[in-house]
């Protein structure tokens, strides 16, 4: 029988249970404070923000003063912005930088993108070309068309003011048509140049073996500007021609341009200027939303405008050189130092006649069956060379050019003169 205090043997029956000794595992005297068993909680250090002692009711406040903080620097925020917007922004203040936009009362109010929206190709048919009517009749045929009259279209005529009703697509408003023409309405007619599609054109045109045809023009697509830029044309050059073969006499050479007879068409599909052959010596057709960037005078119009200085200068053949082109940067005028302005027809030169017509439309027409030798003694040549003498000054070389002083007056010379006096030039 073990004593108290004596330890169990590997001898003793109860529970066979086995003891190692202890001093194998305690390194620490034990502790027989039987009281605490547990060591004493080692004092926590005191923070000088500790919120560890706090009150619930104390961190109701600090919560509250955070979200009063919040709201108060909101305040102070709001208040600023407030009267930042009153004293530079506001509609009484001198420092308001003052919205662009296109005087609603003018013959052209609309911008060139929403006139694209509605005329263009594959959307002009949506609803029957109403819209696209609704916004260009009667100021586009009536001012921008030197070339041709259109008295017998929409029963326009010049010289009066006609109500129109915009259908929905904008308030009724009165247009002066008085003197209004292509040299005074420029920017307005380049931006509204797809409405030529409400004119459902046709050219005639000459097959390889000799023939005539008829082709109807579409107005064309929004992307043509894209398509036809100096950029793709280098990559893919298939996607643009493919579009311009119809209207290929509006940058041809000789006696197949058409320039005059189908000014809206040229004007319409102006990229396809890109497409003459001496690109890149030729100017770039400005990008189709030219007339948003320099309504807003952003830098980008500056940098496009400069491209095209050459057109605003007398000295320069680059109008003559490159007509079409320089005309789809009129939005530069006034806004950057490119100034794209044109003289009124017939400034300098004789109007065209009857005669003129008819003389030198049989020449014209003769000099496709014959060579230049055999026409230079044919009776229609003599009479058509005395009748475009008043107009020589067109393609003479140096300051007797006459081409910068009435462009358009040119132009209409060039229709019936042209193999006379155009061989050695690039096209328009």
């Amino acid at each position: 029988m073990p004593r108290r205090g004596d330890r169990p043997t590997a001898d003793d029956d109860d529970d066979n249970v086995h003891y190692v000794d202890d001093d194998q595992f305690h390194d620490e005297p034990l502790n027989n404070n039987y009281e605490n068993p547990l060591p004493e909680e080692q004092p926590r250090r005191q923070f000088k923000y500790s919120t560890a002692n706090m009150h619930e009711d104390s961190k109701m406040k600090k919560w509250c003063c955070i979200f009063m903080t919040f709201v108060l620097m909101l305040g102070f925020m709001i208040a600023l912005s407030m009267l930042m917007q009153h004293y530079f922004f506001s509609e009484t203040s001198d420092n308001a930088p003052a919205a662009p936009v296109i005087d609603e009362n003018a013959t052209f109010n609309e911008e060139k993108a929403t006139i694209n929206a509605a005329c263009a190709r594959g959307t002009y048919n949506e609803d029957d070309g109403q819209r696209c009517q609704q916004y260009c009749l009667p100021q586009f045929f009536e001012c921008c068309d030197p070339f041709g009259e259109y008295d017998d279209m929409k029963n326009i005529t010049r010289n009066i003011t006609e109500n129109v009703d915009n259908g929905g697509w904008g308030a009724n408003r009165t247009i002066d048509l008085t003197n209004c023409s292509l040299d005074k309405e420029l920017r307005g007619c380049v931006s509204y140049s797809r409405c030529q599609a409400v004119g459902e054109y046709e050219l005639h045109q000459k097959t390889e073996n000799g023939n005539e045809r008829t082709v109807s023009i579409e107005p064309a697509p929004a992307t043509l500007s894209v398509l036809c830029s100096f950029e793709n044309l280098d990559k893919d050059p298939v996607s643009c021609e493919s579009l311009c073969e119809d209207v290929a006499c509006c940058y041809s050479k000789g006696p197949d341009n058409c320039m005059a007879e189908s000014f809206d068409i040229c004007l319409d599909y102006a990229p396809c200027q890109n497409l003459r052959p001496e690109r890149p010596n030729i100017l770039e057709t400005a990008p189709d939303d030219l007339d948003v960037q320099c309504l807003w005078q952003q830098p980008s119009c500056t940098q496009a405008c400069r491209k095209a200085e050459c057109c605003g200068n007398p000295a320069s053949t680059c109008l003559q050189l490159d007509f079409i082109s320089c005309l789809t940067y009129a939005a530069c005028t006034n806004v950057t130092t490119t100034n794209i302005q044109l003289a009124p027809q017939y400034n300098q030169l004789p109007k065209v006649t009857e005669e003129v017509v008819s003389a030198c439309g049989e020449h014209n027409a003769l000099s496709e069956l014959y060579s230049k030798e055999q026409m230079q003694q044919h009776a229609s040549f003599k009479s058509c060379t005395d009748l475009c003498e008043p107009a020589k000054c067109c393609w003479v070389n140096g300051e007797a050019n006459c081409f910068f002083e009435d462009p358009l007056g040119c132009l209409a010379w060039e229709q019936e003169c042209q193999t006379l006096f155009s061989e050695g030039r690039r096209g328009l």
